[in-house]
């Protein structure tokens, strides 16, 4: 890897090794070249302004933060997640923390805390009110992205709600019922062809193949 400075200080890391794609018969090498930040925090020490705690960890291959209403989440080049801020918004993983130190390739926020999806396609939630053991079994693997509801959205309303979509094209939705966790009133036009949702601060809403929208919440 090569290490240089880029702007305003900050430690990029190029990792230009070759990788082969492709199957016996026909390969191509390719290089993927990935850039990784340190993080700076400040504010409210109790809200995720003091990231002290875990300045070592965040001192280099972070590909990027989410946010809760007062914690952050930093997804590392190696699929390790590192957390801060306020332990019931999120900050404080360490219920999960064997299941986040490494393999996560996306995190998702919401108010009160986080989602992350695995490389196998299975779902990671800590945080008050986040849990998705009731549904835990639809989605051990499988699972292509998660919507929630971001910070600047949960700075309004208290949304705890996430919707997950699997390969199937289905989803699962967990969480307060009202805001969206709850989606039976339209489970049969969540059964397939879903290929994006995103939502507002108390619903979601999903774009299928057709083109067609289904809503809840």
């Amino acid at each position: 890897a090569t290490s240089f400075k880029l702007v305003h200080g900050l430690d990029i890391v190029a990792d230009r090794r070759p990788i082969e794609v492709g199957d016996d018969d026909e390969q191509i090498v390719v290089n993927i070249v990935f850039v990784s930040l340190t993080v700076v925090s400040w504010g409210n020490a109790d809200y995720g302004g003091d990231s002290s705690a875990v300045a070592e960890r965040l001192s280099q291959g972070v590909i990027s933060v989410t946010a809760s209403l007062w914690a952050f989440a930093a997804l590392k080049l190696t699929g390790e997640v590192v957390t801060w801020g306020h332990a019931h918004y999120g900050g404080d993983c360490r219920a999960v923390a064997d299941r986040l130190v490494g393999g996560v390739v996306a995190i998702t926020g919401n108010c009160r805390g986080f989602a992350a999806l695995t490389d196998v396609g299975g779902v990671v939630t800590w945080g008050e009110g986040c849990d998705c053991s009731a549904v835990a079994d639809r989605f051990a693997c499988g699972v292509v992205s998660i919507a929630g509801v971001d910070g600047a959205f949960a700075a309004i309303n208290h949304n705890r709600a996430f919707a997950a979509i699997k390969d199937t094209g289905s989803v699962v939705t967990w969480g307060p019922a009202e805001p969206g966790g709850d989606s039976k009133s339209v489970a049969d036009r969540l059964a397939d062809g879903v290929v994006s949702i995103t939502g507002t601060e108390a619903a979601f809403a999903a774009l299928k193949d057709t083109g067609s929208v289904v809503t809840w919440g």
